[in-house]
C-alpha cells in the first residue's frame, strides 16, 4: 500500500486542475495562443522576405534582360506591401549613370512590360499566388548622391 500512497500525494498535477495555484501545471494545460494576424502598424516577417526577393528579381530582369533603354537605366529603390504582400508598391528611379527621363513615358514603359516582370516574379517566388505589381517612378534627382569624404 506504500506504493497507492505515494501516488496519492501527487494529487491531480497535470491535469488542468490547480487548487494550489501552481503556475507550471496551470501553463501545461493551457498554453497561451498566439495571435495569427500581426499588430497593427507592423509588417510580417514573410512578407518583407517576399519583398525583398522582389526587389532583388526585378532588379536584375531591369537591369540585364530588358530591351528597353529607358527600362534597362531604371534603379529598384523598394518594394513594400501596398496595403499587404498580396499587392507590392515598387518604387523605381533613374539610375545614376542613366539619363532622366519623363516619368509619365517611364510608366507607360513599365505598363508595357508589366505582364512580363510579374511573370519573372513569379517564376523566383514559392508562392501559390503572385503579387500584384503596382509602380511608382520618382524623379531622376531621387537617386544622388552626396560627395563622400
Amino acid at each position: 500500500m506504500r506504493a497507492q500512497e505515494y501516488l496519492d500525494g501527487f494529487g491531480d498535477r497535470g491535469r488542468g486542475e490547480d487548487p494550489g495555484g501552481d503556475r507550471a501545471s496551470r501553463s501545461l494545460s493551457q498554453p497561451r495562443r498566439r495571435s495569427a494576424a500581426p499588430r497593427p502598424g507592423r509588417v510580417d516577417r514573410k512578407a518583407l522576405q517576399l519583398c525583398r526577393q522582389v526587389e532583388h528579381t526585378l532588379g536584375d530582369v531591369l537591369a540585364g534582360d530588358c530591351d528597353d533603354e529607358i527600362l534597362r537605366g531604371l534603379a529598384v529603390l523598394a518594394v513594400q506591401p501596398a496595403p499587404d504582400a498580396s499587392r507590392l508598391l515598387v518604387t523605381v528611379a533613374p539610375g545614376v549613370a542613366s539619363r532622366p527621363w519623363p516619368v509619365e513615358e517611364v510608366m507607360i514603359r513599365l505598363q508595357q512590360v508589366s505582364g512580363r516582370l510579374r511573370a519573372e516574379v513569379a517564376s523566383s517566388i514559392t508562392r501559390r499566388k503572385t503579387p500584384t505589381l503596382v509602380y511608382q517612378v520618382l524623379p531622376g534627382s531621387a537617386l544622388l548622391r552626396e560627395p563622400i569624404g
